[in-house]
């Protein structure tokens, strides 16, 4: 990620690794990871993992390399939300995930 941008993720943000659903059909969550991020509140159309158009309220920019899924939970400003959708972003010369911007 270029070091100006990784400046500005520094609010910290918690996310809550899906694991499985219980009996009940109510999900099961990891134990949690803290990492930092940049929020965005901006009023964003995106697709969800089943090919719906829906509105992202809120955008939250994270490192490449945090492990999350659009399963997980996110912990925010004393807010639980799901993802809407994840978008990544790749670095032109490595090929690899840069940051990822998750749709809430």
């Amino acid at each position: 990620m270029f070091k100006s941008l990784k400046k500005w993720l520094s609010v910290p943000v918690t996310i809550k690794p899906f694991l499985h659903r219980d009996g009940a059909g109510d999900p099961l969550f990891g134990e949690p990871i803290v990492t930092k991020c940049y929020p965005q509140g901006k009023v964003t159309l995106v697709r969800d993992v089943n090919g719906n158009d829906i509105v992202s309220n809120l955008q939250l920019y994270i490192e490449g390399d945090t492990a999350i899924k659009v399963t997980d939970a996110v912990v925010f400003n004393g807010s639980e939300y799901n993802i809407k959708a994840l978008g990544p972003y790749y670095d032109g010369n490595t090929g690899k995930i840069d940051m990822v911007v998750v749709y809430l």
